[in-house]
């Protein structure tokens, strides 16, 4: 994520995901004291803060925060600091991490739909790929056959060297966002693109995202209002 500000101030659907997923998740674990928590992906820091630091503080354990954007983490230094959170910049599949010598007891990597669509939008409209700076996001499960996902996710899991103890969907989540442009707020917080893209083209980048968006929910271009559907899965 590029634009902590913007992806806080319009969250709304966002933040409703994350209240189900994450307790629920929790809630699954085994938990000892003094353990490493690691939230990998963990943006501006709320969720990390608001909803894993409680249970981190309650086994007097230590929590290790890590996001690719640098924004983010400055954010969540600012906003969200805490004595049992380290904050660091990295990326876990290279060189770039920053706790290689950290042995993790828990992994919590809560994904964004809206970086998910905001990164088709990448693949949808190649002119904004040249303000990508190379930054890219592999979605497996966006291509996953309907009705087909809880067994692909699982099997995706086994295939990296995870033995899946328990696996749950939340089906068909609707989120409805009574102003289109809150969604198109956080998709374009979102997207790798942001912070690169001349201001004289913000339009043009704005206008394309839009049609991305409404061509996605199945809805006119002009629409203002917007169902979002998902489905959210906890393992």
């Amino acid at each position: 994520m590029q634009d902590p500000k913007k992806y806080e101030n319009n969250k709304s659907g966002a933040e409703e995901a994350v209240r189900v997923f994450l307790p629920k998740l929790i809630q699954t674990m085994k938990w000892s004291e003094r353990e490493n928590v690691l939230d990998y992906g963990s943006g501006a820091g709320s969720a990390g803060f608001n909803f894993i630091l409680p249970e981190v503080h309650n086994w007097d354990s230590k929590m290790y925060s890590v996001d690719v954007s640098i924004k983010m983490l400055e954010f969540a230094k600012k906003n969200y600091s805490h004595e049992r959170i380290t904050y660091g910049v990295g990326d876990i599949l290279d060189n770039t991490f920053p706790f290689e010598d950290v042995k993790f007891d828990k992994i919590f990597a809560v994904h964004n739909d809206a970086l998910g669509i905001s990164q088709n939008f990448k693949t949808q409209r190649p002119i904004w790929i040249h303000y990508s700076h190379g930054q890219r996001l592999d979605i497996p499960w966006l291509d996953f056959p309907k009705g087909r996902e809880q067994q692909d996710i699982r099997e995706l899991f086994q295939s990296s060297g995870f033995h899946v103890v328990h696996l749950e969907f939340l089906r068909d989540r609707d989120y409805q966002f009574e102003n289109i442009n809150t969604f198109l707020e956080i998709c374009a917080a979102c997207n790798p693109c942001s912070n690169n893209i001349p201001v004289n083209l913000n339009q043009a980048f704005k206008e394309d995202l839009r049609k991305l968006l409404t061509g996605y929910a199945g809805i006119p271009t002009n629409s203002n209002a917007s169902n979002f559907n998902t489905i959210i899965f906890g393992e």
